[in-house]
């Protein structure tokens, strides 16, 4: 096989995981180049041209190797193609990789632990799903006699003490099930979980996997042995498939792009917000582009491995984003929404904690930065390139994010950007999306959702309705992917997590001079400086005591910008 500029002969799996080191430290060579090019031409020129068919060619290169017939003869010889035999085969694929800690955390049905599936919900990839709720939806019809019986604890007191939450998987509905590499079942499930009265601890009580209730999708219990096990299969795929689709591609990646296109198009290179933007935004329109064409395309590895049809997930990411509520996804107003914002009433949720962290930090850098240039809300009124940036976005025509903007404070008609504390949150949730929100969703990818019995991105056979025998020992390996695809979904976590670029705070790497020449800037970005090296030491701190880390949020590891 040809990859990059040296021709290599890949004959082991081995052989291929080389190549695939060698082909991530080129993605971080490459985003270099595109770091120097845009901060010097932004989005115009030949050379952003180049970038963008050289990240083009770089994704569909590796993608076509991945699904290419020499990669299956590979897997074939090595044992690592077609249905596996048994469970352990999906840890063989992972050869000389660190094999992740998930794997522990997996029982026998090939289903994760409760406890596991529970902290998923608290410190997994997909950390967004639960909502504190205080009826049990009418579509989901848990027996109060079943709750008490698994949690000891009365159903309506435990709601009226608001110690139940709901992970609801609704936005899957829009999808159709795949069929390749082989049918593919989506779901779009419902699962309860309660704390108990000490709130020290998340149990999953109940699991339905479709929205609709009836003998075909009936409600499964936490007491009820193989059924429940197969049961959590399918939130694992249902949750990998929001991941991606929703919470990873709609709301990070094409919810930033929007602001990239306007930023580029109406300030002045010299704009201070333009200035303070770009790093955050940098390479972001380049990796989307890219995966339109390779990633997400039709016959690509989106469509191979998640459970929809490739049409489908389209229609999943879109209708996330243009459905979007943009103040209501702002981190603090959303804990607050689902009903996580307390700590006294959810104590363990290392996502939320960390996560405020970081945007606490950006948010008192961005305040400091733009009271250097707004002085009143009248200057934020009278910038006309940012009137012109604010109706871009909003634009049918442009970025279509309808939702964005506030009432104006003076009663007139019409939504907009009228004062500097609005600004500030706006752009706060510009730069905690494109940082630390992405970096929040994109590096589990190698870790937790690289095997797949942890998070299978598809299920290959039915959910499970009730039945009055035993279900053999076997039962989950059918519901799991074939190995193939379950070595392309290591082989792409590894990729897609393992690129690191730039550093949240630092914007003068890569850079000739500082980035920012007005000396006012100097004493706000040391004091963000000090506020990231302070969280750094409370998220290690906390970590000490978790009974399962939560790195992915530490400022070291995240990057200034969506760049992969």
């Amino acid at each position: 096989e040809r990859v990059g500029d040296a021709k290599r002969t890949i004959d082991t799996v081995e052989d291929l995981l080389g190549v695939l080191a060698r082909e991530q430290r080129g993605a971080n060579e490459m985003m270099a180049r595109c770091h120097r090019v845009l901060s010097h031409e932004g989005l115009r020129g030949d050379a952003v041209k180049d970038i963008a068919r050289d990240i083009g060619n770089f994704l569909q290169r590796i993608f076509d190797l991945l699904l290419s017939k020499a990669v299956e003869a590979i897997l074939a010889r090595a044992g690592l193609y077609g249905r596996p035999a048994e469970l352990g085969d999906y840890a063989r694929q992972f050869q000389s990789l660190v094999v992740p800690d998930d794997v522990a955390d997996v029982n026998q049905d090939g289903a994760m632990t409760d406890e596991a599936f529970a902290a998923m919900r608290l410190a997994g990839p997909n950390p967004v799903m639960l909502r504190r709720i205080d009826a049990v939806p009418a579509n989901f019809p848990v027996d109060a006699a079943r709750f008490a019986a698994i949690t000891k604890q009365d159903l309506a007191a435990a709601l009226a003490a608001s110690r139940v939450y709901l992970a609801d998987y609704a936005a899957l509905s829009l999808q159709v099930s795949g069929t390749d590499p082989a049918q593919k079942y989506a779901s779009a499930p419902l699962a309860l979980f309660a704390l108990d009265e000490s709130r020290s601890a998340l149990a999953p009580v109940a699991i339905q996997c479709g929205q609709t209730p009836s003998n075909a999708c009936p409600v499964f219990y936490a007491d009820e042995g193989r059924s429940w096990e197969l049961a959590k299969i399918h939130v694992q795929s249902a949750d990998g498939n929001y991941h991606e689709l929703i919470s990873h591609l709609g709301l990070t990646h094409l919810l930033v792009e929007p602001f990239v296109v306007a930023t580029h198009r109406n300030l002045a290179q010299q704009h201070p917000l333009f200035l303070l933007l770009l790093p955050h935004m940098q390479g972001t329109a380049f990796i989307n582009n890219a995966a339109i064409n390779s990633l997400i395309a039709p016959g690509g590895t989106v469509d191979k491995l998640l459970a929809g049809t490739i049409e489908s997930d389209w229609a999943v990411s879109a209708t996330a984003l243009t459905s979007l509520d943009f103040n209501g996804h702002m981190l603090k107003n959303n804990l607050k929404i689902r009903g996580v914002d307390d700590p006294a009433l959810l104590p363990d949720y290392p996502y939320r904690d960390d996560a405020l962290l970081l945007w606490d930090a950006i948010e008192g850098w961005v305040g400091d930065y733009l009271d250097l240039y707004y002085d009143s809300d009248a200057d934020v009124v009278e910038d006309e390139e940012l009137q012109a940036w604010y109706r871009d976005l909003i634009s049918p025509e442009g970025g279509t994010l309808s939702t964005l903007g506030q009432a104006d404070p003076a009663g007139g008609e019409g939504r907009g950007v009228f004062t500097v504390a609005y600004l500030k949150e706006v752009v706060t949730m510009v730069i905690f999306t494109g940082s630390v929100q992405h970096a929040g969703v994109n590096f589990p990818q190698r870790t937790i959702m690289s095997y797949a019995p942890a998070m299978p991105l598809a299920t290959y056979a039915p959910p499970p309705v009730r039945v009055s025998g035993a279900l053999p020992a076997d039962a989950g390996l059918a519901h799991l992917p074939p190995l193939q695809m379950g070595l392309l979904q290591v082989l792409v976590g590894e990729l897609l997590g393992g690129v690191y670029f730039t550093r949240l705070g630092d914007y003068d790497r890569h850079q000739r001079q500082s980035w920012f020449t007005d000396r006012r800037v100097d004493e706000p970005l040391a004091a963000f400086h000090s506020n990231l090296v302070a969280a750094e030491r409370t998220i290690g701190a906390r970590n000490l005591e978790r009974a399962i880390a939560y790195d992915v949020m530490l400022p070291s590891r995240v990057p200034q910008s969506i760049n992969i």
